[in-house]
């Protein structure tokens, strides 16, 4: 009995030792299990197949939104805030399992894109590379919710060089909130009026020390930076940096200036047989992402100019990444040149009510600008391509008789797609001459007047007198 009772206890030892070593195994362990576990919680994933020559590709799609220095990955739901910037950066990356790229030139991968609501520019698109990873900027404009639909795709290019889909994901919807809070005020503080704190929040932030605007060029600089519209003080800005850049390339405004507008490039131009470039336009200090596999070359041409010659490759598909790091953000931030891509703007002429506009290719809205001996005159925006659009010069109020500068910007001010000095012809009645005149008109008239009765009269005597001695004489 005694050996029995000694068994039984042996066994619950031994049970009970057995259930203490399971569980410290599994607490040992719980740390990877969360570390491996977590990085899957609260995001969304999805993923993209399909066979190529025989063989199976895999890739994951992972996407990430980027605003005002915050970086948001897998996420399905923003809040935006403005006050911060009116841009962000949608990157999508293609990872391919086992980094197996498919070889087959003539496919191609990326996305589609279309908005719900009116909040986000531009609404609908689709960006087309073999690079693993494609970038789209988006702009922000008025607050409230809107959403991205996102629909990954593989397009093979056909000999005809068209695009077909051979397969595509399950669309993903981003969501966004976009706000724009209003300041606190302070009881130190006085009370501002809402276009004062508009005012305030959308200056760029100067590392400058504060100056009485008793120049010119202190003058131009403060009246630019006191915009509110964002479009409207980037294109001051850039024709400031245009006006005083050459003569005083020094200057510490001109600096600031150059560090709060977007990095411009113009179209491509083919050199020769075997270049292509471009002029970058507003630099600081540019850099060339080297890893797309273009053969590059940077070459100053001049106080914030350079010249960016590729390599032709034959290449219709990859993209060239572009930043400039000397730039305060957002226009610090890299931006994607398509050397491939077909853009064209003209001036598909004037008449004396109206000037028209052509575009073909590219992603609207465009910025149109007039100006007049430098000065900045009238901004209309054309929301459509492929197109040719009327637009009216008695709109343009501030305007003066005679010969304007047209420029063409794409929305985000990075390219300048045509510039034509004296392009626009512009006639405005000048109501004090035209008064002047009339009055002038009835003052000579009123002193003529008796005079030109009496000669009438005169006329009509003598024409009555002929006729009188014509009749006698006949009989």
């Amino acid at each position: 009995m005694s050996e029995l009772l000694q068994t039984l206890v042996q066994t619950g030892r031994l049970q009970y030792w057995n259930q203490v070593n399971r569980t410290g195994l599994f607490l040992a362990f719980l740390p990877f299990l969360v570390f491996w576990v977590q990085p899957n919680f609260g995001t969304a994933q999805e993923t993209i197949q399909f066979n190529a020559n025989g063989k199976l590709y895999r890739a994951n799609i992972v996407w990430i939104v980027k605003h005002n220095g915050v970086t948001y990955r897998q996420q399905t739901a923003h809040a935006l805030d403005r006050t911060g910037a009116d841009n962000f950066d949608l990157a999508v990356h293609f990872a391919f399992e086992n980094d197996t790229v498919p070889e087959d030139p003539n496919l191609v991968w990326g996305f589609q894109f279309e908005q719900g609501g009116n909040l986000i520019t531009p609404a609908r698109n689709e960006k087309i590379s073999r690079s693993v990873d494609l970038f789209q900027r988006f702009h922000l404009s008025g607050t409230g919710d809107a959403y991205l639909t996102i629909s990954p795709k593989i397009w093979r290019r056909t000999p005809s060089d068209q695009y077909q889909v051979v397969t595509q994901a399950t669309p993903v919807i981003i969501g966004f909130t976009v706000t724009a809070p209003t300041l606190s005020v302070t009881a130190a503080e006085p009370a501002r009026t809402r276009q004062d704190s508009t005012r305030r929040r959308t200056q760029p932030i100067s590392t400058l020390p504060s100056v009485q605007p008793n120049t010119d060029e202190e003058r131009a600089y403060a009246e630019a930076v006191r915009l509110a519209d964002t479009q409207e003080r980037i294109k001051a800005l850039i024709d400031f940096v245009d006006t005083y850049a050459e003569a005083n390339p020094r200057s510490g405004l001109v600096a600031e200036a150059i560090k709060n507008i977007p990095l411009g490039t113009s179209l491509p131009k083919r050199q020769n047989e075997n270049a292509i470039s471009y002029i970058i336009d507003n630099a600081v200090n540019p850099r060339v992402d080297s890893s797309s596999g273009w053969r590059t070359n940077l070459s100053p041409e001049g106080f914030g100019r350079f010249r960016l010659t590729l390599d032709d490759l034959g290449d219709t598909v990859h993209y060239i990444r572009i930043a400039d790091p000397g730039k305060n953000a957002p226009y610090n931030r890299p931006r994607e040149l398509s050397p491939f891509e077909q853009i064209k703007v003209e001036l598909a002429g004037e008449d004396i009510d109206s000037f028209r506009i052509k575009t073909m290719g590219g992603t609207p809205p465009f910025i149109i600008f007039l100006s007049q001996n430098k000065v900045h005159k009238i901004r209309y925006i054309l929301n459509q391509t492929d197109t040719t659009w009327a637009f009216s010069k008695a709109s343009c109020t501030s305007c003066k008789t005679g010969k304007h500068t047209l420029e063409v910007y794409n929305s985000d001010f990075s390219t300048l797609l045509l510039r034509v000095e004296g392009a626009i012809h512009i006639r405005k009645i000048n109501y004090y001459n035209a008064g002047a005149f009339a009055v002038l008109g009835l003052l000579l008239l009123s002193f003529a007047y008796k005079p030109l009765v009496r000669a009438w009269r005169r006329y009509r005597y003598n024409k009555t007198l002929r006729e009188i001695e014509a009749w006698e004489e006949k009989g």
